[in-house]
């Protein structure tokens, strides 16, 4: 362990010291004396304490109930992990469970050692120590987090490289603050060699808090790690192509954590869209290293990342984007993807309602760049050391920028404190204010939806299919409706109903509507419809939010009839019964979010959404 190895060099430079003022005038007596007491106090000294160095938590699981443990096994051998939920210090015989080393990686100069704790309890405090054949480490402790919604807390940067002194101040806030996890958007080092990452490690060990508390790490890959085995034989991560995702709480918040090294499109994308497809998360997340539009000029634009990405971040409410790489700070408005529409740029535009924000680009004390490319959607921007302190609840999202810097005195929050800034931080508080709030959509607001479309299945490469939408909820009248088929614009209406015919190409088809009322307010709402000659119509369900009876689009039928089942977000089955005349009644139901799923005759699924229900 760094401390171990710290008190260790400690030692031996006070004894030589020592050795020195006390010897006589004879200097062969004098080396004698000196070797043998160095040598005499070190076989003691490492017969009390493990060489277990460096240490790290992952979170590579349900973080409610499973942790990984990661370290440096700098000697000795059979090093095993004693835990529970007493505190037991030292004594390593005492504490009720054990778990032996799961996977072992020499790599970048370490022996790297990985144990997974599972089956762990939720919201629970765990207690640690590390025993091998030469002795026991510290003791260390981690909280589990909750499973159930209660609020949660998050730092979020990137991008250390190897300015030491900025680095250690941040990683010092880390223990200050005391997340329930911290998310690392890569270029760890600036070239991934041996040394660095053993000093970064070594920096590491300060977001300890010092009652022995830490807190797991939730890691992005960089351009400034070479290979994605950097950060997959470092941390363990689940996937060795590092994008994967982690939720917390019941289905609070996900975070996904995605690889701007490989391609963002194929099988990462693939992986991406399925996923978000059947996340029910109150929340959704991602990070990332390269950003889509980076704020510093000679930074290129990350057109893979927005190509494959930023749709799919709109279309399933993926409301917080953390980004780094451009060593400069950003916050943008909620934003959308965008092609024509006056307010356009660099591909996209402000959506206060329903868009998306992003938050970056790095400084945890890489060299800083010029923030200079603000976009006409950029909320605040800058250059200085920063993370961000995020503070997630059922309710918001709370943002506020970290100010990093060696600070003269900082108060160390309490263990049962979530979301307070420690005393003697500073907050970046620029015009804009010092924090960020992503709020729930209000169910009561009006909501835009495409409530079809349908069409015959298609004998060729086209389709022609009829464009429907309605308005739900608007208590003013519409003076505009404008629809796009893949951002290009096809046509506007008036007055309702609002209809299109257009003829589809196979593939893939973003549709979009957006309706301006007379008293100026602009509500949006797109599907994504795939036409090809295999019959893949999309289902819809509608209107969502809903009262009363909710609606199907089940285009193609190759049944006689349909089933739908209702379940919970916690994955509880609440109603089951038969589609009749492509409708249900759901007057049993009370205000609140579902999950639907339409099966077909054959008890096969073929369409789950999730919908939310108003009174």
């Amino acid at each position: 362990m760094y401390f171990c190895f710290s008190v260790s060099m400690l030692f031996k430079q006070k004894m030589i010291i020592n050795t020195k003022n006390i010897l006589g005038v004879k200097e062969k007596i004098k080396h004698k004396i000196q070797y043998n007491l160095l040598l005499f106090f070190l076989l003691i000294f490492s017969n009390s304490f493990a060489t277990s160095e460096r240490l790290r938590l992952v979170l590579t699981d349900n973080p409610a109930t499973t942790v990984m443990i990661g370290w440096d096994q700098v000697s000795s051998i059979n090093p095993i992990v004693y835990y529970g939920t007493s505190d037991q210090g030292t004594n390593w015989q005492s504490y009720s469970f054990s778990k032996e080393v799961d996977r072992v990686e020499i790599y970048k100069g370490m022996n790297n050692h990985f144990a997974k704790l599972t089956g762990l309890l939720a919201d629970t405090n765990y207690y640690f120590v590390i025993k091998d054949e030469e002795g026991v480490s510290n003791r260390f402790w981690f909280r589990t987090a909750p499973s159930s919604n209660k609020a949660l807390s998050f730092i979020a940067g990137g991008d250390s490289r190897n300015n030491r002194t900025p680095r250690q101040n941040a990683n010092l806030l880390v223990s200050k603050f005391k997340p329930n996890a911290v998310f690392f958007g890569g270029d760890m080092t600036a070239g991934d060699s041996d040394i660095e990452w053993i000093e970064w490690f070594d920096d590491w060990q300060l977001t300890t808090a010092s009652d022995g508390r830490m807190f797991p790490i939730i890691p992005a890959r960089g351009n400034h790690e070479y290979k994605n085995e950097s950060v997959y034989n470092l941390f363990n991560v689940p996937s060795e192509l590092n994008y994967y995702d982690i939720t917390f709480g019941e289905n609070l918040f996900t975070i996904y954590t995605l690889n701007t090294e490989i391609s963002c499109g194929g099988e990462q994308v693939n992986w991406l869209n399925e996923n978000l497809i059947n996340n029910t998360s109150v929340w959704k997340s991602a990070q990332y290293h390269k950003p889509m539009r980076s704020h510093v000029t000679n930074k290129p634009e990350g057109n893979d990342q927005y190509n494959n990405w930023a749709e799919l971040f709109y279309e399933y409410e993926v409301r917080l984007i953390i980004e780094s790489d451009s060593h400069d700070v950003k916050t943008t408005w909620p934003i959308k993807p965008c092609s024509k529409q006056a307010d356009c740029d660099e591909g996209f535009i402000r959506d206060d309602a329903n868009g998306s924000v992003y938050i970056g680009e790095g400084c945890w004390g890489a060299p800083l760049r010029n923030s200079d490319d603000s976009k006409n959607w950029t909320r605040d921007s800058g250059s200085f050391n920063q993370f961000k302190w995020i503070c997630v609840s059922e309710e918001k999202i709370e943002i506020k920028t970290i100010l990093i810097k060696e600070y003269p005195f900082i108060e160390e929050n309490s263990n049962t404190y979530i979301c307070k800034i420690p005393i003697g931080v500073d907050i970046w508080n620029p015009t804009n204010g010092d924090t960020v709030t992503i709020a729930k959509t209000d169910q009561n607001k009006p909501y835009i939806h495409i409530i079809s479309p349908t069409g015959e299945n298609p004998l060729n490469n086209e389709d022609e299919i009829i464009i429907k939408a309605a308005v739900f909820n608007l208590q003013s009248n519409l003076n505009l409706v404008s629809f796009y088929v893949n951002r290009r614009f096809i046509g506007s209406k008036t007055i309702p109903p609002f209809q299109f015919t257009h003829n589809f190409k196979a593939g893939k088809n973003i549709i979009s509507v957006t309706a301006i009322s007379n008293d100026n307010q602009t509500y949006t709402d797109n599907v994504r419809v795939f036409v090809n000659s295999k019959d893949d119509s999309e289902f819809t369900i509608y209107p969502n939010p809903f009262s009363g009876s909710l609606f199907f689009t089940l285009p193609n039928l190759k049944h006689d009839y349909w089933y739908v089942s209702i379940y919970t977000l916690s994955g509880k089955r609440i109603l089951s019964e038969r589609i009749i005349d492509n409708q249900i009644s759901t007057t049993q139901l009370s205000a609140g979010t579902y999950i639907v799923k339409v099966f077909n005759g054959n008890k096969e699924r073929v369409f789950t959404r999730k919908i939310r229900l108003y009174n």
